[in-house]
């Protein structure tokens, strides 16, 4: 009988050993493209990681229908790894390092302007291809940044586009600009002032307001806002929750002007459930009140069908199509060589979920010296009753050759 369990059990070991010589190294050399996101998904600005994280997910699934990346005849797999920056620029340094040194990748995406200011030039030096959620201007995108991507509209478009079309339509003179008090906050009011002045007719601004992230009284804010008595307050790259949060306030301080997020692509039902009526006709840029393509329409039911809710994030659409040209450019460069893929990517225009879609940034008006903004059609609507997106307006760059 002993003779019989030694048998076995050598016969046992001899077929693991066998099974682990030819299918432990298949399983090892699976070919996987590794995608970290750095981003926030707790805390105020988690209304936008967690959206954005979605975004990414449904483009690597739409990839894998085809049977993945394809790059030098091989199929590879994806693995989105997801990381909490809390929104805090020390909580990205520490994940940044992680996942280059640690991890390895070559591909990442990073959110918050304050964190892609800091991201981008370590990205640099380590030639990693870095999607940033940010908004910002030359700071961020910028020839010595050449590895790094604004996905988003940077916080000179809403200014330059709509601060006219206020003027005209509802007569608006003069601006209070309040910002968090970050260094997105101060670029954006930098931004905001400067194309104030090269505007004719200009606005007058006539505030300009800081507050912490996260605030949850805003009125020694609003009193000394409400003082100057402006035709338009521009919260211009206010999370989704601080905006809400603001506007309710305001509302109820007796505020009757126009409000607006000149920067910041906010989620409109997340600004409803926080200020409710007083959150009734703010002005949004990136949200489309009617689907511009019918790709944009399928892309919404698939997400309000997955998520709920009545609007989809505004960052979704563009932290799909991003992460999309990135692999196109992979695919077309035939290689995971960050810096031939750099190249690619810098010249690539595309047919997006928006239309036609390309990099912008050495247009006059911007100045930045190089196309590494992600350009598109941008609306800039309402919020309606219920936080959905009304109508008003869609304005395009024009392109400089």
């Amino acid at each position: 009988m002993e003779k019989l369990i030694k048998s076995i059990m050598v016969g046992f070991i001899g077929a693991f050993l066998l099974f682990s010589i030819f299918v432990v190294p298949s399983l090892a050399q699976e070919d996987v493209f590794k995608f970290i996101s750095i981003a926030p998904l707790s805390g105020p600005a988690a209304g936008w990681g967690i959206p954005a994280n979605r975004s990414y997910q449904y483009i690597f699934d739409d990839y894998m229908k085809k049977g993945g990346l394809l790059v030098g005849g091989k199929r590879y797999k994806f693995e989105l790894i997801q990381y909490d920056n809390k929104y805090q620029t020390s909580e990205t340094m520490t994940l940044l390092n992680k996942a280059i040194f640690g991890d390895k990748v070559k591909f990442l995406s990073v959110m918050g302007q304050h964190n892609c200011v800091v991201a981008a030039p370590i990205c640099e030096t380590n030639k990693i291809i870095h999607l940033a959620f940010a908004s910002g201007g030359e700071e961020l995108t910028n020839p010595k940044f050449s590895f790094t991507y604004r996905m988003m509209n940077s916080n000179s478009i809403g200014p330059i586009l709509y601060y006219p079309e206020l003027m005209k339509q509802f007569g608006v003179k003069t601006i209070a600009l309040v910002n968090p008090d970050d260094e997105g906050g101060y670029t954006t009011a930098k931004v905001d002032k400067r194309i104030a002045g090269v505007l004719d007719p200009s606005p007058n601004i006539i505030a300009e307001e800081y507050y912490v992230r996260g605030t949850q009284d805003f009125t020694p804010v609003i009193l000394r806002v409400m003082a100057k008595k402006p035709d338009l307050i521009d919260m211009g790259i206010s999370s989704p929750g601080d905006t809400g949060l603001f506007l309710k306030q305001l509302g109820e301080a007796g505020y009757t002007g126009l409000h607006m997020n000149s920067a910041s692509i906010v989620t409109t039902d997340v600004v409803w459930k926080a200020a409710g009526k007083y959150a009734k006709g703010h002005f949004v840029i990136g949200a489309f009140a009617e689907p511009p393509t019918p790709e944009y329409e399928a892309f919404t039911k698939r997400y309000l069908k997955d998520f709920g809710g009545t609007a989809v994030p505004i960052l979704s659409y563009d932290g799909y199509e991003c992460v999309k040209a990135l692999l196109m450019a992979i695919e077309k460069a035939n290689t995971f060589d960050s810096t031939v893929v750099n190249d690619t990517l810098g010249n690539l225009s595309w047919t997006s979920l928006f239309g036609p879609a390309r990099w912008m940034g050495k247009e006059k008006i911007l100045g930045y010296g190089i196309n590494r903004s992600f350009s598109h059609p941008y609306p800039m609507s309402r919020i309606g009753e219920g936080g959905k997106v009304e109508k008003w307006m869609l304005k395009d760059l024009p392109l400089e050759k």
